[in-house]
């Protein structure tokens, strides 16, 4: 390791607990998060050669037979005084890499009460399987997801496909992805006195893409941007969605994390009396073993 690299490692280390103290201030939801289309998993991993091939073109036997990552991260605030307010926020994520194959299972968890009365009530679960075809630059994905959402009046929304990511460019630093699937969604909306879609059932056909970039420091700093991009294929124009995601990791420790999240979600067509357009910025702590 060069002498500079050496430096900023050692003065990295010297200045964890500060980093942490600090930013465990900040790991508290700060707006109520949105109903994802798809969730954003790690589809781009930090080791470039064992999980990606691309340029670096490595075999299979050239890395670990299997790898497991456990994340857990969560939130949690409670106010009271003028004002009664509880929110929790909790996500796990397990990734387990045999060979080519890779699982991964995402479940997420928020709710908030105000004034007395549940205001966010939001489960996602969500299961991905990829196997890279070999040496080359392609993986195939198929993933299955069920959502519950009280604010976008889903009382089940499940969601089914498979196609192929392409990473155009698959470094240690950089990483750039792009992907295209079919999907298949089964909607069913809450029911709601004088609203005229109460309870109505939807089975639509999408067409799911998404480009996905990460920028990575070597352990101390990463940033991953998402964009989904997901038209209905009978109605490109009157029924699309559009998904963005902004991530920004400070690894405080190899098992801590601390993120901070934004999100911007556009539906053309969402269901009566919800809004087009929904935004989130939310700060966790996330532990990894």
């Amino acid at each position: 390791m060069k002498p500079a690299a050496i430096r900023r490692r050692t003065a990295f280390r010297s200045s964890r607990p500060w980093i942490l103290g600090a930013l465990l201030l900040s790991t508290f939801p700060t707006t109520q998060s949105l109903a994802q289309v798809v969730n954003v998993v790690p589809l781009i991993g930090t080791n470039a050669a064992c999980e990606g091939g691309g340029e670096d073109g490595a075999r299979s036997d050239e890395c670990p037979d299997a790898k497991l990552d456990v994340e857990l991260r969560g939130a949690l605030s409670w106010q009271t005084g003028n004002v009664k307010f509880l929110s929790a926020n909790a996500s796990t994520l397990i990734r387990q890499r045999v060979g080519r194959r890779t699982f991964i299972l995402r479940n997420t968890n928020q709710f908030a009460r105000g004034a007395g009365d549940p205001f966010l009530n939001r489960h996602i679960t969500h299961l991905r399987h990829q196997v890279r075809l070999w040496t080359t630059p392609i993986t195939w994905e198929t993933y299955a997801q069920a959502t519950f959402d009280r604010i976008w009046r889903l009382k089940l929304r499940m969601l089914i496909g498979g196609g192929p990511r392409w990473d155009v460019l698959r470094r240690d630093a950089v990483q750039l992805a792009v992907a295209a699937s079919y999907m298949y969604e089964h909607q069913r909306l809450s029911r709601q006195e004088d609203v005229g879609d109460s309870g109505r059932v939807e089975n639509n056909h999408r067409l799911s893409t998404y480009l996905t970039a990460a920028f990575d420091t070597g352990g101390l700093f990463r940033m991953v941007q998402t964009v989904y991009y997901q038209p209905r294929f009978d109605a490109w124009t009157d029924d699309f969605r559009v998904f963005s995601q902004t991530d920004l990791v400070v690894r405080a420790s190899e098992q801590v994390a601390l993120s901070l999240t934004f999100v911007v979600m556009y539906d053309s067509n969402p269901a009566e009396t919800v809004l087009t357009t929904d935004t989130s910025l939310t700060s966790s702590i996330g532990y990894t073993f």
